[in-house]
């Protein structure tokens, strides 16, 4: 849980600092799928 929650954060710093090249769509789903796993 830990592993993964860490995974999170390093996903959401990647997706910040790659805002302007990924799309706000996909930021948003990981952003979500990372929320649900975390919650779990």
């Amino acid at each position: 849980m830990a592993v993964f929650v860490s995974n999170c954060k390093g996903w959401v710093l990647l997706n910040v600092s790659g805002y302007q090249r990924w799309p706000w769509r996909v930021d948003f789903q990981l952003l979500g799928s990372c929320a649900a796993i975390a919650a779990k």
